[in-house]
């Protein structure tokens, strides 16, 4: 099982596991071999926060 933050947003753009081909790749031979992927919030990031530290949600 991984924990995924599937998208990340910097400076008005927000980058998305989509973008990446060789990542996608790699997630579905995961899969394919028994992972299971968890969404770990969606930005997991709260203003101009780096991905990763902050929280998804404001309080």
């Amino acid at each position: 099982m991984i924990a995924l933050i599937p998208s990340y947003r910097e400076n008005g753009r927000i980058y998305r596991i989509s973008d990446n081909r060789e990542l996608v790749k790699t997630l579905r031979h995961m899969q394919d071999n028994g992972a299971s992927i968890v969404l770990h919030g969606y930005t997991h990031q709260i203003r101009d926060e780096r991905t990763g530290r902050g929280m998804s949600f404001g309080i």
